[in-house]
């Protein structure tokens, strides 16, 4: 949202231009004048899973980098990503991946430039837990920042961030107006926006990711996710094809009545900006990204939904129209006016709105996060009305221009949900009708910040919208006029301190979730909890594994339990197709910890582990993958067998370096053959042969296995 005042002056002072942004500048001032190339901005960490994660960077001059990560700050052991090769025709950016990383870790990384400048800044993040898992943890998130070039906040700029990873978040998450591109435009007199253009666009995330602001300092300790909004979509208050412009007071230079308008975005605005998101955010993957940026990912038992609120809209003001008999504006928005897009929404394949519903439907995972650029509370819907009712009354508020009326709140308010009423609806009665628990809307737009416990928003929400920029005082302002719909403080509420201000998320396993709003100095403003509103069949603390003498190894453990019959072990080679292997009994209802293993021999190549915790009643949750990776042997070994001594059946185990002929066969202590095993060809890998001597007498038995010119024996005792 931008500030008013802003928006209307040019108009007040007759002026035909704002003093745009200074993009290129910015892009460039970073870059180095030598023929070596260096690194020009942050290092971007993103698409962070419990097994992977992405890393954007960006070079002074064409060359090929790649990206050494460690668990050891001092680099003692190295993994590397893929190369990537870069030059002026992809703007000196590039985007690399790894995969196969172990959960829950603390990696440190460094760019490591082909004979280039050495990179010497140390950068850390941390893989996720195993989906499902439960645990403690904090994020932080917040919208509207600008590196100090529009409606700076008075202090200096990016201070907020200094304050955040004193908290020491897992993960940050910008809900939009990632600086403020579009000030090179000028409505009405200037509508050639920036999306137009992908110079502008590339150029606006150079911006972002300047690494002398101070938001490098989170970056460079913690993954990122981000969202646009309006500003860094296209224009204010911004749709799929149009951007909306209005004047609140009468007469105008525009008009004797109130105006209104929408512009036609440029050819080509909307893809680019969702292009230039592609290739400069390393985040998740995109559902669809045809329709639009948005995309899901997991963290434990958190499953966070980043919405796209722009790229399928439709026209904002399509919603205030005026009556021609009564010669008064109301809000009147036709049918299947979308925020979210429906069907009929730039783009092809499923509405984002329908993919939406059903990821809140099949989620597994106890809280359920919305991220939305724009405030929810549909207690907002007041604000509408009472511009309606108040549109030809002058408010006089000292923080809007002299003659603002009374439609401003009408008109500005219908570039969030409650300006869609149908798509809010949609959402509200989903899921309350399918019984849904633990949704908590996070979003930001609004340059202030404030927390509902959902008795007005309809879910719990806590808005922050004020990362490094003027504050509204929209709360305030709303609140002035009887507009109370922020019930567990904020900014004009349990503050009248208008401080740049985070949003603290710390989530307490499957118990509770706190919602904080800090401001920079580190003053906790307004807080609310919200609890687990379902049961807990069985809450899940840690799951891991781990390759051990050719043994794959799964270890998990449990904080609680209710009516738990136990776990199936599945396993899959693809990620596609699962089989159990194994079974292991549950505690059934218990509040105290419990610690499960289970041990296999493990196959060569790569292998995923998912347990399905069933209840007694049938009803199960998937906890899971990990990731094994178990390279072939390096040598032809017997490994034992096990159990030993047994009685009356134990499994073989041996190594196979190479895939070939084998045999193998038990013989008594006299040397007679008693049973053969294997005669054939088997894969390289480890392996177990299983033995049953039901009907043989008690003993000592040898076992020999033959491959590739080498025979090996083992012993083994039946004790009956």
């Amino acid at each position: 949202m931008r500030n008013v005042l802003l928006r209307i002056l040019p108009l007040i002072l007759a002026a035909a231009f704002l003093q745009p942004v200074a993009q290129e500048s910015n892009t460039r001032r970073n870059v180095s004048e030598g023929s070596i190339p260096a690194l020009a901005n942050s290092v971007v960490t993103g698409g962070v899973t419990h097994t992977k994660a992405r890393f954007w960077a960006r070079l002074t001059e064409p060359g090929d980098f790649y990206i050494e990560l460690s668990t050891d700050p001092a680099f003692t052991s190295v993994l590397t990503t893929n190369t990537v090769s870069v030059n002026s025709l992809r703007y000196m950016r590039g985007i690399v991946e790894i995969e196969g990383l172990q959960p829950d870790t603390r990696y440190y990384y460094r760019v490591k430039i082909i004979n280039g400048a050495p990179d010497n800044v140390q950068r850390s993040f941390s893989t996720f837990p195993v989906p499902g898992t439960s645990q403690n943890f904090t994020f932080a998130f917040g919208s509207c920042l600008n590196s100090g070039n529009f409606l700076p906040s008075g202090t200096p700029p990016g201070t907020i961030f200094r304050q955040i990873v004193q908290h020491n978040p897992r993960f940050f998450l910008q809900l939009g107006d990632f600086g403020y591109p579009d000030t090179t435009d000028n409505l009405p007199f200037n509508p050639n926006f920036f999306a137009g253009n992908m110079q502008l666009v590339q150029g606006a995330y150079h911006v972002k990711y300047d690494k002398n602001y101070l938001m490098d300092t989170l970056i460079s300790m913690m993954p990122v996710d981000y969202i646009y909004d309006d500003h860094d979509f296209m224009n204010d208050n911004s749709g799929a094809l149009t951007s909306s412009f209005f004047i609140p007071w009468k007469p105008n230079p525009l008009s004797n009545d109130f105006y209104k308008f929408e512009f036609t975005n440029p050819a080509g605005a909307r893809t680019n900006s969702i292009t230039g998101y592609k290739e400069n955010m390393p985040g998740y993957p995109l559902v669809n990204e045809s329709r639009g940026i948005y995309h899901k990912f997991t963290y434990g038992n958190v499953e966070i939904f980043a919405l796209d609120l722009r790229a399928q809209r439709s026209s904002n003001l399509n919603s205030i129209n005026k009556n021609t008999t009564t010669g008064l504006w109301e809000f009147t928005p036709p049918a299947g006016h979308s925020i979210l897009g429906r069907d009929n929404a730039p783009g092809t394949g499923e509405s984002q709105l329908t993919w939406f519903l059903n990821g809140l439907l099949n989620s597994t995972a106890k809280w359920k996060f919305i991220l939305s650029s724009v405030p929810f509370n549909k207690g907002q819907l007041q604000g509408i009305q009472m511009g309606i009712t108040l549109q030809d009354s002058i408010l006089g508020l000292q923080e809007l221009p002299p003659g603002t009326r009374g439609i401003f709140a009408a008109m500005e308010l219908a570039d969030k949900w409650v300006g869609f009423p149908e798509d809010l609806d949609t959402v509200l009665n989903f899921v309350n009708n399918n019984q849904i628990k633990n949704v908590i809307v996070l979003s930001g737009d609004s340059h202030t910040a404030a927390i509902d416990d959902g008795t007005n928003a309809g879910f719990p929400e806590i808005m922050a919208g004020g990362l490094d920029i003027t504050n509204s005082k929209l709360v305030a302002l709303l609140s002035a006029f009887g507009v109370h719909i922020w019930n567990k403080g904020g900014q004009g509420i349990t503050t009248q301190v208008f401080n740049n201000a985070f949003g603290k998320v710390e989530v307490f396993g499957g118990d509770s979730v706190r919602l904080s709003l800090v401001d920079e100095t580190g003053i906790v403003f307004a807080t609310h909890t919200v609890t687990n509103s379902e049961p807990i069949p069985v809450e899940l603390t840690s799951f891991t594994g781990s390759i051990n003498g050719g043994k794959a190894v799964l270890r998990w453990s449990t904080a609680t339990e209710q009516n738990n019959a136990g776990f199936a072990v599945e396993r899959s080679t693809d990620g596609t197709a699962w089989e159990q292997t194994g079974y292991i009994r549950g505690a059934g209802t218990t509040t105290e910890s419990r610690e499960y293993q289970y041990t296999e021999m493990a196959v060569s190549g790569t292998m995923r582990y998912r347990l399905k915790q069933i209840d007694f009643d049938g009803s199960y949750s998937y906890y899971g993958p990990v990731v094994l990776n178990n390279a072939a042997p390096e040598k032809f070994e017997l490994l034992g067998n096990y159990p030993n001594p047994f009685n009356p059946s134990t499994v073989i185990r041996f190594a196979l370096p190479l895939s070939g002929e084998v045999s193998a066969a038990v013989y008594d202590i006299s040397g007679r053959k008693v049973r053969e095993l294997v005669s054939g060809v088997m894969e390289a890998g480890y392996h177990s042969v299983p033995f049953d001597a039901g009907e043989l007498s008690s003993g000592v038995y040898m076992y020999q296995i033959a491959a590739r010119g080498k025979t090996l024996t083992g012993k083994m005792i039946l004790m009956k």
